[in-house]
């Protein structure tokens, strides 16, 4: 259960743990429990204790972050639908053509078909709408205000 807090307080910008994760850190629940239901009431009342308020202090602390997790996320995809898209057909008849690969995936903007968005801050800043979602999801940790 400690590598589970440790999970959840060292990464704030995760969401809630997935089946693999939950089996990794809880799977031994239940032979936890059994054993305590084993023990004499006067050692096990303790050690009961202990795991319930680790269950309720991960419980709290996992709520917290998916909900933050989740805003973010709202908030990313809020941000992205205001940014503008350019063709990358477009892209090479403009001066910005020294512009040629997203920052994030490296791949060339002409070799793809995805959509590009450019970035306020800067007319060179273009990127894969996909590749700076994911950036920004698991990067971001300041609101980005955009001009509108």
């Amino acid at each position: 259960m400690v590598d589970a807090y440790l999970e959840l307080a060292t990464h704030p910008l995760r969401g809630r743990f997935d089946d693999e994760e939950n089996a990794h850190y809880f799977g031994n629940l239940f032979d936890i429990e059994d054993l305590l239901e084993r023990m004499e009431a006067s050692a096990s009342q303790p050690l009961q204790s202990l795991v319930d308020e680790w269950d309720v202090l991960i419980g709290n602390l996992e709520a917290a972050r998916a909900t933050s997790f989740e805003w973010r996320q709202s908030k990313i995809q809020e941000r992205l639908e205001t940014l503008r898209h350019i063709d990358p057909v477009t892209l090479e008849s403009k001066p910005l053509s020294q512009v040629s690969e997203c920052a994030i995936c490296r791949e060339e903007f002409s070799e793809s078909e995805q959509i590009l968005v450019q970035l306020p801050c800067h007319p060179s800043h273009l990127f894969h709408r996909d590749c700076i979602q994911t950036w920004l999801g698991k990067m971001c940790r300041v609101e980005v205000v955009l001009a509108g």
